[in-house]
């Protein structure tokens, strides 16, 4: 059975959510660098682009737009001298559906738990992981420096250290399946 974007990022919400001691997912770029690993394992048509923070993708964006409103999943805002805190959490009914969903998606629970014990839980961290990722996966770049000379090409700065640290992460996603 096919899996649709929505329970995908239901199933990922849930099983971050796990992983957190206030039960909140914080960071609407935290959120879909989360999803583009998750998505990218899964081979989903997500439609990632090279945009300012790393790869970001419209579908999902709306994906986590329509789950809000279907009252899914919570989107607190909270404003900040800066901008915005976009605060996510699971809704008593999309409890309701990610119970049903470790249920006959148990499979996919699994993996998706896998990803995220693996990915940096640190919100620079995981940009920069998102980053040399789709510069290796969709810009074709081999090495260290061709991976920090491409990222310039999209606007991105990135040092070898961060690059290096990266790859170490990708290498273990891959250990999952080529991610």
């Amino acid at each position: 059975m096919h899996l649709k974007l929505s329970d995908l990022l239901l199933i990922t919400l849930d099983a971050f959510l796990e992983t957190t001691q206030d039960n909140k997912l914080k960071g609407r770029t935290f959120f879909q660098k989360i999803a583009y690993f998750v998505s990218q394992y899964f081979n989903m048509n997500t439609s990632y682009r090279a945009g300012l923070y790393g790869p970001y993708s419209y579908k999902v964006a709306y994906a986590i737009e329509e789950l809000c409103t279907l009252n899914f999943i919570h989107e607190e805002v909270i404003p900040l001298p800066s901008g915005y805190l976009y605060i996510y959490t699971l809704t008593a009914d999309g409890e309701t559906i990610c119970k049903e969903l470790r249920n006959s998606r148990q499979k996919e629970y699994e993996i998706v738990k896998k990803i995220i014990q693996i990915i940096p839980h640190e919100q620079d961290k995981l940009i920069t992981a998102a980053k040399v990722h789709y510069i290796i996966k969709v810009m074709g770049a081999k090495e260290t420096d061709d991976v920090i000379n491409k990222a310039r090409l999209v606007g991105w700065d990135l040092m070898k250290n961060e690059v290096e640290e990266a790859i170490k992460c990708i290498g273990e996603l891959e250990k999952i399946k080529n991610v």
